[in-house]
């Protein structure tokens, strides 16, 4: 809910239900849901035709890769819309839609979507620029300046990788296009959120992680395993 500390905190995660809805940013007009405290979540449906809707009102859309593979939807035309003035961030969607909620495969799989149709598009955002998305990008659509970037005054807000690795070898010369260029899958080194470290070494801070992982099993087998049909076929002993 929209704050007057926090003021961008509107998402809309809006689904094609019918082609009367397929104008997505129209209905939003229509109904007066508009403005630069509101970004939509996929925004895979909008037309181009309302790409000035969206600039003129500032309107941001958080693009999840994820999703839009597993669903076999329309990849999202980041060159256009950012041509057009929209505001892009990266976000991973539900658990329920991406499976792992993991930012930096996000980050190389929105990448190597926009790639893909690089050709018939005339270009896609370079990996740097995809990072820019990723970070102060995101940070820019919830109205978070102190977000998304390390400079004076900024929050401490960053994760760091050990580059001492082998498996970056010939890639270390362009630190900047790594991250959605190659990829970095597994655990970073080190995560800090506002100056405090609470990822390191594979460890989180201040957590018990087994036992958290127990718990959360549990929870997993009372409320899905056990009463789910579709978890049926996993059950130590299946009724």
């Amino acid at each position: 809910v929209p704050n007057e500390e926090y003021p961008n905190a509107v998402i809309i995660n809006f689904k094609q239900l019918d082609e009367e809805l397929r104008a997505q940013g129209t209905h939003l007009r229509r109904i007066g849901f508009v403005g630069s405290d509101i970004w939509l979540a996929h925004g895979r449906e909008t037309l181009p035709e309302e790409y000035a809707l969206l600039a003129e009102n500032h309107m941001g859309i958080s693009h999840c890769p994820a999703p839009t593979m597993l669903g076999g939807s329309e990849i999202l035309d980041i060159p256009g819309m950012r041509k057009a003035g929209i505001p892009i961030s990266l976000g991973v969607d539900g658990c329920a839609t991406n499976d792992g909620s993991n930012m930096l495969d996000t980050l190389r799989l929105a990448y190597l979507m926009q790639t893909f149709l690089s050709k018939k598009r005339g270009g896609c955002p370079s990996p740097y620029e995809m990072l820019k998305l990723a970070t102060v990008g995101g940070a820019e659509m919830i109205g978070r300046p102190e977000l998304g970037q390390l400079a004076a005054g900024k929050a401490a807000d960053l994760f760091m990788v050990d580059a001492r690795r082998l498996e970056y070898a010939g890639a270390l010369h362009d630190p900047a296009s790594m991250l959605a260029k190659l990829g970095v899958t597994g655990p970073v080194w080190l995560t800090m959120i506002n100056g405090r470290v609470v990822y390191r070494d594979d460890h989180l801070t201040g957590v018990d992680e087994a036992k958290l992982l127990q718990e959360g099993e549990r929870v997993c087998t009372r409320v899905l395993r056990d009463t789910c049909e579709a978890f049926a076929p996993y059950r130590r002993n299946p009724q």
